[in-house]
């Protein structure tokens, strides 16, 4: 009690910081320390960087904060001596920092523990240090997984309606730069984007505006895109200087192909949609994202290695199904700058998120790096040669095809023989064309037929009416 009334003096700080200079000493108590600490977590920007600098300058506190508008960055305080680059990285708009904490089971804690990341890179945070500070365990848990670096970006917007709906929180385990924003006043109120500097890997987190259903809301989708590109060009110019390995990672709200996505994944909103494909599908959304990877002369890393599973579902029954979305990436170089280190393995773990109850609607992405020198792993059974989702889709057809055909051949064989020749009905062109249709009412107790070698697939195979019928086939 005495001492909260003696911070609140005027100039206390400063006539205590004075005091122990010239004596040369240090706080030690354990009380006082805790106390310190507190003021270092609340108030005014102004008042908290008054507290930390006290408590880097006159304590022995192992963990120290640095707090600047919208961004408050944790560390241990050795770790600043000691740089190195990640090898596992977990990117996951996790839609709420609080929710997937405070729930029972925790999901943020059960994907920390299955997966250890160096790095992981928690969009849609919705919360802000002190909000952090305040969550029971979290402080401790982060000191038991070893994670020496946590950063806590959040969302300042004056309009209510578009406050704290954004911001990125990020937990290290090796020492890192960040930088947030992406120098436009007006869009970094909204904290979407992160720079992590690693010694030989940048690490560029972004999360984009979806676009909503509004004229307005679509505009400014539109001119935050043209403002980011232009930053991602400056990004390029830095990259080739520093010669580092560069990865953008994040969710860009945007399918790039058509089959990236099902109609079916926008059934809880489609009495908002406007007329055309969805927000994220149309072809000028897609024309915006293709602008960006060609500002970094970038590929995108599911495709290049032939995993494209989709990312976004609207509830867990849509994920048995596949009706989701693929609006998650990873980007890598199509020449990286830094020769040395290369990408081990992608994934997307469909294992966690996905609109399970107490989760978000988005699936985790996970990245692993490794040095040329290391011997390489074998590669993912879902890597394929092929650099295109599409083509991937056509072959799957084809397969699917030419083994029909087979069937038929065999069926009019064998009903030749028994001298019944039903009329064979022949396929519709839904099924045969390349473009996917979604034709299921909610109730259809039809199953959906997913195998690693069609992951697009949103329909249950056609039955072939006339070909076999249920007599013949008893006898």
């Amino acid at each position: 009690m005495i001492f909260e009334k003696l911070t609140t003096s005027k100039n206390f700080v400063e006539k205590w910081s004075a005091h122990l200079k010239e004596k040369n000493s240090k706080v030690a108590a354990l009380t006082i320390l805790k106390l310190i600490e507190q003021r270092a977590r609340k108030g005014n920007t102004q008042e908290k960087q008054k507290w930390e600098k006290f408590q880097g300058e006159f304590t022995n506190a192992e963990r120290i904060s640095k707090t600047r508008e919208q961004n408050c960055d944790m560390f241990v305080r050795t770790s600043c001596e000691n740089q190195s680059d990640p090898k596992s990285i977990i990117i996951w708009n996790g839609n709420g920092v609080r929710a997937r904490w405070n729930t029972g089971e925790s999901e943020l804690r059960r994907l920390v523990h299955a997966t250890q990341p160096d790095v992981l890179c928690f969009l849609e945070a919705k919360i802000d240090s002190e909000k952090l500070y305040e969550l029971q365990g979290f402080q401790e848990w982060t000191k038991e997984q070893k994670y020496e670096q946590t950063y806590c970006h959040w969302s300042e917007c004056e309009e209510k309606v578009r406050r704290g709906c954004e911001g990125i929180l990020i937990l290290s385990k090796k020492k890192c730069t960040i930088k947030t924003g992406i120098n436009h006043p007006e869009h970094d109120q909204q904290a979407r984007v992160a720079l992590l500097e690693f010694k030989d890997v940048n690490l560029l987190i972004s999360y984009h505006p979806q676009g909503g259903f509004t004229i307005k809301s679509q505009q400014y989708r539109k001119e935050w895109e043209a403002e980011f590109t232009k930053y991602l060009t400056k990004i390029s110019s830095k990259i080739l200087s520093e010669k580092k390995f560069f990865i953008w990672a994040g969710d860009f709200n945007v399918n790039p192909h058509r089959s990236d996505w099902s109609e079916r994944a926008f059934d809880p909103i489609k009495s908002k949609l406007p007329k055309g494909d969805p927000i994220g599908c149309r072809k000028e959304d897609q024309e915006a994202y293709e602008k960006m990877l060609h500002a970094i002369q970038g590929k995108n890393l599911g495709e290049s290695i032939g995993n494209v599973k989709r990312t976004c579902f609207p509830n867990e029954r849509s994920l048995t199904r596949n009706y989701g979305q693929r609006i998650d990436h990873v980007v890598i170089q199509n020449e990286p700058c830094n020769t040395q280190i290369r990408v081990a393995t992608f994934d997307v773990l469909q294992e966690f998120g996905a609109s399970r109850k107490n989760s978000s609607d988005h699936c985790p992405l996970q990245v692993t790096l490794t040095s040329r020198d290391e011997p390489q792993e074998e590669k993912h059974e879902t890597q394929n040669t092929e650099p295109n989702a599409q083509n991937k889709v056509r072959e799957c057809e084809e397969q699917n095809n030419s083994l029909l055909d087979e069937i038929k051949v065999l069926a009019a064989s064998i009903l030749q023989t028994e001298n019944i020749m039903p009329e064979i009905t022949p396929l519709s062109e839904a099924f045969l064309s390349n473009t996917e249709e979604d034709r299921f009412e909610e109730d259809d107790e039809i199953e959906c037929y997913l195998t690693e070698s069609n992951a697009f697939e949103d329909e249950p195979m056609p039955t072939l009416r006339g070909i076999v019928g249920e007599e013949q086939v008893r006898n």
